[in-house]
């Protein structure tokens, strides 16, 4: 019975840990997103908030507004490639305006 009291003791150590350094984590993106020097080529929301783009290689996909082929690091593919974002403003992942 020790051993699982132990375990037990040992997960919630670890859980709060997690906890902690994720709340810290999110202020600190708070800080960033409020102190944002708004040199990016996504918006806020897909820099900050959005952190759920898993890594893969060489995932293509068509950009929406000229069908230019692009090449992305996640199934989570951008909208549009960097040139059409640029000339409309928009975020080049979401399509969403900067801010």
């Amino acid at each position: 019975m020790g051993n699982v009291v132990n375990l037990f003791d040992q997960h919630k150590r670890h859980v709060d840990l997690l906890h902690v350094l994720g709340v810290q984590q999110l202020f600190r993106k708070a800080d960033s997103f409020a102190n944002d020097p708004d040199e990016r080529d996504l918006c806020k929301y897909c820099t900050y908030v959005d952190t759920t783009r898993s890594v893969y290689h060489n995932v293509l996909s068509t950009c929406k507004i000229c069908g230019k082929e692009m090449i992305n690091n996640s199934f989570d593919v951008d909208y549009c490639c960097d040139e059409c974002a640029k000339q409309h403003g928009i975020c080049k992942h979401c399509g969403g305006t900067m801010d």
